[in-house]
């Protein structure tokens, strides 16, 4: 037997094809790859231009570019196989089961991240305490003490009350501090983590709800709110809560969903104002689907499941509506306040509209516009700026090309309106703060979406890839880490660290001193709540307050306690320092430093004991006067002397002088009530006005019975013992520098 040789299949035209479009496949994937990679390059040059150089223009020509170029990309893949079977690709299910134990441990890593991001050096990151999240801590010790439930509060320009009562409860547990305040929004932010990723797996899949759970979990913007103690880190969880249990209701059309869906709906418009535009992203989401398949509300049991739905929203919101119901310009004050309508009339054009509009636009890349935080950083931080805007324009292109799917439209639908919260008032990631649901979950999209299309279209490297998207997400937290708590982290306003030191001094020193301080805006609230002493009304202040150091000069000292005065180390208080240390001088001195170490002094403490007596000036030495201080008295003496003579006059006229019960009043700070305001038209109603233009602190005082008068004022400097008041009225007594005119010149 012989053996032939092989013989070689005759070459066709038909291989010849299959090997030309094998070919051209590969050449229109690489192209397509190379499109999305010079897009996303494109978009972090961009932001380098917008974050770093702050320049605006050429960032957004780059990401014009970017866009144009990802449009590009699409438009070349849409043919491909790998982008064919869409739905498929809709729900994952074209992807390899994930293990359930592999799914936990993904879970537990992203959620322990959050977690760790959170509560990392949370003893001095963040630095000091806000102080809106310090008048929440205030509220929440008077829900303590046993106040009355109310879900809002007038106070502090209004405020719903379900984050007081969190805070509450941590108060509890871990006493009236910083810390028990920072808990109730970190448990908060944690919390939604878990939401979030049920809500993420029912829209596409557990992988892209992982993608979508860590980036929430590094997410600078969502990690910051839950840190400051503010009430608005509840809109997010509200946001998953109640739109992952409407998706299940129409999914599975389960009536337990109907119903927690309707609860959460309405329990969460008593978090903050952003989650008023959740019932409106609700109705659109029903709409959308009810035109799907109207079967879902036009059939009897349907339309019993919607009517649970909307009276389980009804039932939860009725503690709140009732309220609103009942104090509709105190529930809405704030509201119409900031309504950009009033801009508008206040404009006489549309100009705020469209500044609000590119605000709104600008605020996730470009800057915040915070008042507090995120005032001039991005709401997002890189990559994930960058996913962002890629993933919200493939959502926007897949919401047409898979209409049918409901995740791409919500998604869509859930940022836009969410926006609208700020484009109506002023936007900020406080206002907007819903948000940052959709657009982690649009960065999640197009991360997601491109890891399918490329593990479709090289099978062969799918443990590439899988490695690949693990590394960009380990960048992603690497890149936040070092932004907000690195070595080298953005400096955080809003927080204020001088404030937050001090107030943690005075709580110590409160009990045995009579406490005075001086310092430039320190927010009140802050100082409060942090010298709280752990028993009566929270909002009584332990010390008195100014922002001009000189008053303490002419401050009394306490007769039974200490003496304390507190004034801010900043070199316009400095002479008031070095006086009260001349006065004192066997007093102790306290340096108060800033918390991060280093050897700058935020304030000067001195501590006067009981029965101290200032040292009386050497002799030639003259006493402290604030500048111009001499020049300011000499124009109130004048004052005084016309004062004198109006009154005279008015008596020649009328019988008597203007007459206050014997009660002291202010000279006309109240034109409706202060009766010295009837010898305004005479002298000219400036003569009654301090030359420090402060009609309470320095000001004229007037006090009569209708035969006779007493104006008292407050000079800077000592008055001569002819001007000094001797027996003043009860409530000037320990005024400093106090002067009296009597029915004779001073």
């Amino acid at each position: 037997m012989t053996v032939s040789e092989p013989q070689q299949p005759p070459s066709s035209p038909a291989a010849a094809k299959r090997s030309r479009a094998s070919q051209s496949l590969a050449a229109a994937r690489i192209r397509v790859v190379a499109f999305v990679v010079m897009a996303v390059a494109l978009g972090f040059f961009a932001q380098h231009r917008l974050v770093e150089d702050r320049r605006l223009d050429p960032g957004l020509a780059l990401w014009a570019l970017a866009i144009a170029v990802f449009l590009a990309a699409l438009w070349f893949a849409r043919r491909l196989p790998a982008a064919s079977d869409s739905s498929a690709r809709d729900s994952g299910a074209h992807e390899p089961p994930m293990p359930r134990l592999l799914e936990i441990a993904l879970f537990a890593a992203a959620f322990g991240t959050g977690v760790l991001f959170r509560f990392y050096r949370i003893g001095d990151i963040p630095p000091g305490l806000n102080h809106d999240a310090a008048w929440n801590g205030l509220y929440a010790i008077t829900i303590t003490q046993g106040i009355d439930y109310a879900p809002y509060t007038p106070a502090a320009w209004g405020r719903e009350t379900m984050f007081h009562y969190i805070i509450a409860f941590w108060q509890l547990i871990v006493g009236h501090t910083q810390f028990a305040i920072q808990l109730a929004a970190i448990s908060v932010g944690i919390v939604t983590l878990v939401p979030m990723y049920l809500f993420a797996r029912r829209l596409f899949g557990p992988r892209f709800a992982l993608v979508a759970t860590f980036f929430l979990a590094v997410s600078g913007w969502h990690m910051t709110l839950s840190k400051v103690g503010w009430r608005m880190i509840l809109v997010p969880l509200f946001y998953v809560l109640v739109f992952y249990f409407l998706l299940r209701a129409v999914q599975e059309r389960r009536l337990r969903d109907f119903v927690l869906a309707g609860v959460f709906l309405g329990l969460s418009l008593d978090t903050y104002d952003a989650a008023r535009i959740i019932p409106f992203i609700a109705v659109a989401y029903i709409a959308y689907e009810v035109l799907k398949d109207r079967t879902l509300l036009f059939k009897r049991p349907q339309l019993a499941r919607w009517g649970l739905f909307a009276a389980a929203a009804v039932v939860a919101f009725s503690p709140l509506g009732w309220y609103a119901l009942n104090h509709w310009e105190l529930f809405t004050g704030r509201s119409r306040f900031l309504w950009i309508g009033n801009q508008i009339d206040a404009a006489g054009s549309l100009e705020p509209l469209w500044e609000n509009l590119k605000a709104a636009a600008l605020m996730f890349n470009f800057r915040g516009n915070g008042d507090d935080f995120f005032v001039r950083e991005p709401l997002l931080d890189q990559p994930l700026s960058v996913f962002f805007v890629l993933g919200s324009v493939l959502a926007l292109v897949l919401a047409v090309v898979r209409w049918h799917h409901p995740g791409y439209f919500l998604l869509v639908v859930m940022l836009v309106l969410s926006q609208l919260v700020g484009v109506a008032s002023k936007p900020n990631g406080n206002r907007d703060i819903g948000s940052v649901i959709p657009a982690v979950a649009l960065a999640a999209v197009f991360l997601v979406e491109s890891w399918r299309w490329l593990r479709a279209s090289y099978p062969n490297l799918t443990p590439a890839f899988n490695a690949g998207l693990v590394v960009v997400l380990v960048y992603a937290g690497a890149v936040t880490f070092d932004d907000y708590l690195g070595p080298n982290r953005r400096t955080q306003w809003g927080f204020y660290p001088e404030t937050t030191r001090v107030g943690r001094y005075v709580k110590t020193i409160a009990p045995d001193y009579e406490v005075h301080l001086a310092a430039g805006n320190w927010p009140r609230d802050a100082l409060t709540y942090l010298s709280y002493q752990g028993s009566g009304d929270p909002f009584q202040r332990v010390y008195t307050y100014t922002t001009d150091a000189t008053e303490l000069l002419g401050m009394p000292l306490a007769n039974e306690k200490g003496t304390a005065f507190i004034i801010e180390a900043v070199p316009n208080k400095q002479a008031v320092i070095d006086e009260l240390r001349r006065r004192y001088p066997d007093a102790p001195t306290h340096n108060i430093h800033y918390p991060d170490g280093s050897d700058k002094t935020i304030a000067v403490a001195l501590l006067i004991p009981p029965g101290a007596t200032p040292k009386p000036p050497e002799e030639g030495e003259e006493p402290y006067t604030p500048p111009a201080a001499a020049e300011r008295d000499e124009q109130r003496r004048a004052a005084l002397s016309r004062i004198r003579e109006a009154l005279l006059d008015y008596r020649e006229e009328t019988g008597n002088f203007p007459d206050t019960g014997g009660s002291v009043q202010t000279s006309c700070a109240y034109t409706d009530l202060d009766k010295l305001c009837v010898i305004g038209d005479r002298i000219g109603m400036e003569t009654l006005i301090d030359p420090r233009g402060d009609v309470h602190r320095y000001g004229y005082w007037y006090e009569s019975d209708g035969e006779s008068f007493t104006v008292y004022a407050t000079f800077e400097g000592p008055p001569s013992p002819e001007e000094a008041c001797v027996k003043p009225h009860p409530s000037m007594a320990g005024r400093p520098y106090l002067v009296c005119l009597r029915n004779a010149t001073p």
